[in-house]
């Protein structure tokens, strides 16, 4: 019994982890974003050069955790800000 309450939990957890957020925020990301599960903050800023290009990464990756996320493109921009991404046009200014 004990077995089946345990499976039970971690499928619900799972269901909530992954189905859960669709509004991304840095706040959602860095739970998974720490280096070990998924890249570090720093790993992604040193792989993702602009904000763009952040954005596009998080909609091309095939990781299943992800998927949720995917589907609010603006909630990427607004995680990609908040780690230190900037609009291409605020650089000109």
């Amino acid at each position: 019994m004990k077995k089946f309450l345990w499976a039970s939990f971690l499928a619900i957890c799972v269901m909530v982890f992954t189905a859960g957020p669709v509004s991304a925020d840095w706040n959602k990301c860095k739970g998974c974003h720490t280096g070990s599960i998924a890249p570090a903050k720093e790993a992604l800023k040193e792989k993702f050069k602009t904000l763009d290009d952040f954005v596009k990464g998080a909609m091309a990756t095939e990781n299943p955790m992800m998927k949720g996320i995917k589907k609010d493109p603006d909630g990427i921009q607004k995680a990609a800000k908040e780690i230190g991404y900037t609009n291409p046009e605020n650089k000109k200014k």
